[in-house]
């Protein structure tokens, strides 16, 4: 398998989310359709998908609070189908929160899956220096290098740690609650 490549390396840029609204969890299911499937990296197609999500499976109260591990089960069940018939895959979401009980942290769980060379993101919800969800796409040696719709391009390994399933304060820490910690990938 070819090395993974940053994102510098392809023309396209993750949805860029808004200052005002809380949809996180929303775009990162979409980034990580457009980083595994290269026909859904068009803008107009992610646009109208996001569009058709509105008010059908999206209301006011997940812009206000950004959605938690149930919304993000629904939005990819949606954003599930539509790729399977427009664009013949599966697009698999598997969720991982007993990675939590095998790994001392977030960054060596996603170390091991990446390993394994399954074509395959990471989506997962963070509390500490931010509250957001995020697609990781990689990891090296000191960083988990992220596609994200507020445009981090990566943390260092060593602020990842597991947390609780609750607000956290804020914290310099990367804290990952292991309910909303999915692998996405394509079978």
């Amino acid at each position: 398998m070819p090395p993974r490549k940053s994102p510098d390396d392809y023309d396209y840029k993750p949805l860029r989310q808004g200052d005002l609204d809380g949809l996180c969890g929303v775009y990162a299911v979409l980034n990580a359709l457009q980083w595994l499937v290269p026909k859904a990296q068009n803008p107009d197609f992610l646009t109208k998908l996001f569009d058709r999500m509105m008010g059908s499976i999206i209301n006011i109260n997940h812009v206000r609070d950004g959605g938690e591990e149930p919304e993000i089960q629904v939005v990819h069940a949606f954003v599930a189908e539509v790729a399977k018939k427009k664009f013949k895959v599966n697009f698999k979401r598997i969720p991982r929160d007993w990675d939590a009980k095998a790994f001392k942290t977030p960054d060596l769980a996603m170390e091991a899956k990446f390993n394994e060379r399954e074509r395959g993101v990471f989506v997962f919800g963070f509390e500490g220096i931010d509250s957001h969800f995020s697609v990781a796409h990689a990891v090296t040696a000191k960083r988990i290098t992220l596609f994200d719709s507020w445009e981090y391009p990566y943390f260092d390994r060593g602020l990842f740690v597991w947390g609780a399933q609750k607000r956290q304060t804020k914290s310099e820490r990367v804290i990952v609650n292991p309910k909303e910690f999915d692998w996405m990938t394509i079978g």
